[in-house]
């Protein structure tokens, strides 16, 4: 499956690359840090997964979500940020995302979806993956 990762700090892209790196069955094949990279690395490289933090270092990632959903991407977006959850998931699923995730208290739980989306047989980048219909 192929993931995009959307983040600006460094100390916590290399940290998501390794646990990324880590998940059978996952391949990073872009990452961004500005809402300009993001766009363009997904568009180049159409993958079945972004990995979208709100704060960039240019740009927004709300942003970035609204204008993929708005450009037809089908594929799922994951919100990991440390943005109030109870604010921004609403918030984010209402543009479009498919999950929100804390990224101090949720981390595994979003390692664990991202699993269950690797192993889903249906995965298709032009249609969202319904992440309660694989939890059961």
């Amino acid at each position: 499956m192929k993931v995009v990762l959307v983040e600006d700090s460094p100390l916590v892209r290399k940290h998501l690359l390794a646990a990324l790196k880590e998940q059978p069955f996952l391949s990073v094949v872009g990452i961004a840090a500005t809402e300009a990279e993001a766009l363009c690395t997904v568009g180049l490289t159409r993958p079945h997964v972004v990995v979208l933090d709100l704060s960039l270092a240019s740009g927004s990632g709300l942003e970035v979500l609204r204008k993929l959903r708005i450009a037809g991407f089908g594929g799922t977006i994951l919100v990991l940020s440390n943005r109030d959850a109870e604010i921004y998931g609403p918030l984010c699923v209402n543009n479009g995302a498919n999950a929100f995730y804390d990224k101090g208290r949720e981390f595994e739980r979003f390692l664990t979806d991202l699993n269950m989306l690797a192993e889903a047989p249906r995965l298709a980048a032009s249609r969202p993956m319904t992440l309660n219909a694989l939890r059961g």
